[in-house]
Order: C-alpha cells, then structure tokens, then sequence
C-alpha cells in the first residue's frame, strides 16, 4: 500500500460481501435447486481478491491483519455474533488465543514483521470468513 493508498478494512469486507452476494445470487439463478451448493470458501475468496486489488506484497499480510481485527472487534457491533461465536469455539478448540489477544498483543510486532505469525493469520482469517 503506498503512502497515497487509504487501506480501510471496513471498505474491504463491505466490497467482499457485495462481490459474495452477487456470485450467490448468480449461482442460485443459473444453477437447478438440485445443483445449489454450499458456499463454503466464496467469502474468503472474496475478501483475498479485494486485499490484493489494494495491496501488494507484505501489504496483503497487514491488509489481511487488519480486516480480522476488524471484522473481530466486538466494540463495533457488526452483526456477526454467530460467526464470531464459532470462530471463537474454533480457536478454543485449537488451543489459540481468542481474537482479541491475538489482535491487542500482535498488532504493533506484526506491522513491523509479519512473517512469524502468517500462519496462524491465514488460518484465522480463513476461519472468521468462513
């Protein structure tokens, strides 16, 4: 992301889900009730296409840091309570941190190097749009 380039996460995840509910709706229109299928992996897909149309190289990592500690912030009040629930069992059951340690305790060390913790993002990210 350059200095001129304004990154908002919120901007991201709205594009995404506009771009998820398009496909959706197409899929449902064109495809017979016995052919609809899950759409497991679409929002996710989504949401990578419009960090990499704003981002490029490590940008995309603290880009895609930056929707999950978005899209996971409870203050914010975004209506994702369900999807936030089950991330949060997930990451439970995997023995992780909750979101928001993740976030509050990475945010200034991933900025600087994202590298040890793209792992662990990736799977988080992946979870929460899921």
């Amino acid at each position: 992301m350059s200095k001129k380039t304004r990154f908002h996460a919120g901007n991201v995840w709205l594009e995404a889900l506009c771009d998820f509910e398009n496909e959706l709706h197409e899929h449902v229109e064109k495809t017979g009730k016995d052919k609809v299928r899950l759409q497991d992996g679409r929002l996710f897909t989504s949401l990578t296409k419009e960090i990499k149309a704003k981002a490029t190289g490590r940008d995309q990592w603290v880009a895609m840091f930056d929707c999950y500690q978005f899209v996971t912030d409870t203050s914010q009040h975004l209506g994702y309570d369900e999807a936030l629930r089950l991330h949060g069992e997930e990451m439970k059951a995997l023995g992780s941190r909750s979101a928001r340690l993740f976030c509050s305790s990475l945010a200034k060390q991933f900025a600087q190097a994202p590298e040890p913790y793209l792992k662990e993002l990736f799977r988080r990210f992946r979870s929460i749009a899921s």
